[in-house]
């Protein structure tokens, strides 16, 4: 009788094992059997990174991170070409600065206790007295900006006053404006406009382009965009393109815009307002057009 049992014979394979890193980690052990070689090629890598870093040029300029094929940016490419800054600073396109004849009491602008009703400086005892304005007309020398060469886009005018605080002033804290055509921000319509075309500006997004604020009619104003001013009515024309030419010599001291046939500007100036002579010094007719150029038949 064959006594003899049929139990599975045990694996007595130990020579081979198994390894989690699929024998990589031999390739330590180079280092160990050849040091000089591997040497030589630490100090060989470090040369060449050395070398490469010199060639590596990394441009993180936002302009050509929001870089695209838009006109906006083509003008803004334009621009910084003819006028390099630094992208972080404010880029100035044109700077003038008003040349000034003398500073006298031209206009009451406010009234109350504290306010003169009369005119107090003049060109001979300089000063401006509280509520009063100096003006200076566009037809005067040196009060304007030159912007014939700058390329067509959106732009911000500001408008500082007394910035290097020259002259003592109460406070110094409202000298400067930004805006579209028009700013008022005083609350109250202390400006009156008559006989101007107020049309076709831009400001910064958060005001409106031509006109912001409160203000007084004269009569005889054309308004492109009204949403953000009060004060014109039934005297003015609102809403509405003025159909200009481009700013060139139309003759006289300084470039104008003209009317371009058509503008529902000529002959709606209000007459008893309007000056004898346009901007150009030319002589204007019994039915004057709005603004500072006179189109003649």
């Amino acid at each position: 009788m064959d006594t003899r049992s049929t139990q599975p014979e045990p694996n007595l394979r130990t020579g081979a094992s198994q390894s989690i890193a699929f024998g990589l980690e031999r390739i330590g052990l180079i280092s160990l059997h050849f040091p000089l070689v591997v040497g030589l090629a630490a100090i060989v890598l470090l040369i060449a990174a050395a070398f490469g870093t010199t060639r590596i040029k990394v441009d993180d300029s936002l302009s050509q991170l929001f870089r695209s094929e838009t006109p906006e940016f083509k003008t803004f490419e334009e621009v910084t070409r003819r006028f390099p800054s630094n992208e972080f600073d404010v880029l100035i396109v044109v700077e003038g600065k008003k040349q000034a004849y003398c500073m006298e009491d031209t206009i009451q602008v406010d009234k109350g206790p504290n306010v003169g009703c009369s005119k107090v400086y003049d060109c001979y005892n300089q000063g401006i007295q509280p509520g009063w304005s100096d003006l200076y007309g566009n037809a005067l020398d040196c009060q304007w900006l030159d912007i014939t060469d700058i390329p067509a886009g959106n732009y911000q005018l500001k408008v500082s006053l007394n910035p290097n605080q020259a002259f003592q002033e109460v406070t110094f804290d409202n000298n400067t404006a930004v805006g579209g055509g028009l700013f008022n921000d005083s609350g109250a319509a202390t400006w009156s406009v008559v006989n101007s075309i107020v049309a076709l500006n831009h400001s910064p997004a958060s005001t409106p382009d031509d006109c912001n604020g409160p203000f007084t009619s004269g009569g005889g104003n054309l308004i492109g965009n009204t949403s953000g001013c009060t004060g014109f009515g039934a005297g003015d024309l609102l809403g509405m393109g003025p159909k200009l030419g481009q700013l060139k010599n139309n003759g006289g001291p300084t470039k104008t815009l003209a009317l371009k046939q058509g503008s529902l500007a000529i002959g709606k100036a209000k007459k008893s307002a309007a000056p004898k002579r346009d901007q150009r010094g030319r002589k204007r007719d019994g039915h004057p057009d709005i603004g500072a150029f006179e189109r003649l038949p």
